[in-house]
């Protein structure tokens, strides 16, 4: 089983420590949650806290964003260094096409 703990309640000056903690507890994997304030009523952070983490950590990064039209950020996401991407259906207008970038 992958457990893959969250920093989306983590105060975004301690991800790093948070980091730390999933590492120290054996762990693989970090979910981060991306919100964009549209296709949910939350906002957190975008692809320069991964690119940031990344460096960091060996982690696994499991990515789910949470937006509106998630086409267009994709590219900046695995650029950033995510690893996995979970997106909504329902909020994509061409998820197929969403799906085959996601793959390239």
């Amino acid at each position: 089983m992958i457990i893959a703990p969250s920093l989306l309640a983590a105060n975004h000056g301690e991800f790093a420590q948070g980091i730390q903690m999933i590492e120290e507890a054996g762990l693989g994997w970090v979910h981060l949650d991306v919100m964009d304030g549209h296709f949910v009523p939350n906002i957190s952070f975008g692809p320069q806290l991964v690119a940031d983490l990344r460096p960091r950590t060996s982690l696994f990064f499991d990515v789910h964003l949470m937006l509106q039209k998630p086409d267009r950020f994709v590219e900046a996401f695995v650029k950033a260094g995510s690893q996995r991407l979970t997106v909504h259906v329902e909020a994509d207008h061409d998820v197929a096409q969403t799906l085959k970038i996601i793959r390239e």
